[in-house]
């Protein structure tokens, strides 16, 4: 996959510097999706209540935002805490609207890691409305063998907006792989983030990630358990406890997955892939089964 993210990246037709506005935009005739510098945020509406602040990946489906936010978060060598990739500054950054996808490279930073992420846009076919991929390669530049905790984290709004009836969330492991899907069986949509762990030499690693949180949102820092955005940014060490395995009701939702590397190589890198894919409402479907039928039987009629 590494030798297969770096010919993609080399692909890009038309690449047009997008880093000095601070975010990248492509889109298709189904949404768009949008890269910005900073990461996932939390401040207080001045009323003792939470306020989140977007950050990261946001993903247009046919005219609504359904991903609030989304980014990553690292900890390497045993750190005290958790630091959101944010923080490192882009290299380079560049959009591609013909091959639709989004490529940006970050400094070191002084942290001993240089990220490249590639984000693609796949348009709508019959069973999807539209799919991400999301391609994280981490290289090690420290100079000599690090371990390394990743954390994906995840904001889906389905509908745009972050309290819905009847969201639900559920996390299984498929043939090897972490499949978590969030859905609204009222809106009649949901979307499916599933994982896979590869090495520098192209090996993949199943049964990745390690560990993975569904969490709902607490707008009130003074109830209830802290949501994960909260811990990831508390300034202590978050570890990822493979619980629970669905939340459901009216809520707003978050998750995350971790991934933990012991031994990577001064030099050496690995590659995260994340495939998003929002599936339509049933009547979509429908419509899409519909459209199959009349084709084939025009076809046999010809």
């Amino acid at each position: 996959m590494l030798g297969a993210l770096a010919l993609s990246f080399a692909a890009q037709a038309a690449p047009v510097d997008c880093a000095g506005g601070g975010q990248c935009v492509v889109s298709d005739v189904d949404g768009s999706i949008n890269v910005v510098a900073n990461s996932p945020a939390i401040t207080t509406d001045g009323f003792g209540f939470n306020v989140k602040n977007a950050g990261g990946l946001s993903w247009n489906v046919n005219g609504t935002n359904i991903l609030f936010s989304q980014s990553s978060f690292y900890r390497v060598n045993g750190a005290g805490q958790e630091s959101p990739v944010g923080g490192l500054l882009w290299s380079t950054a560049t959009e591609d609207s013909t091959e639709k996808q989004i490529r940006i490279r970050t400094e070191d930073g002084g942290q001993g890691i240089v990220v490249d992420t590639l984000y693609t846009l796949q348009s709508a076919i019959p069973g999807r409305t539209s799919q991400v991929l999301k391609d994280v390669q981490i290289t090690n530049t420290s100079g000599s063998a690090m371990s390394l905790n990743w954390i994906e984290f995840f904001d889906f709004d389905l509908s745009g907006v972050a309290v819905e009836d009847d969201d639900s969330l559920t996390s299984v492991l498929h043939a090897g792989t972490r499949v978590i899907t969030q859905g609204n069986s009222r809106i009649g949509r949901s979307v499916t983030s599933q994982w896979t762990m590869v090495t520098a030499d192209g090996t993949v690693i199943f049964d990745q990630p390690v560990g993975y949180q569904l969490s709902a949102w607490r707008s009130n820092p003074n109830s209830g358990t802290p949501s994960l955005l909260e811990s990831l940014l508390d300034g202590g060490v978050t570890n990822l406890g493979s619980t629970p395995d669905s939340l459901s009701g009216r809520n707003d939702y978050q998750y995350g997955v971790q991934f933990a590397v012991n031994d990577l190589a001064a030099g050496a890198s690995l590659t995260f892939r994340n495939t998003m894919t929002a599936v339509p409402e049933p009547s979509s479907i429908a419509l899409a089964v519909l459209a199959l039928g009349l084709m084939r039987r025009r076809s046999r009629k010809a």
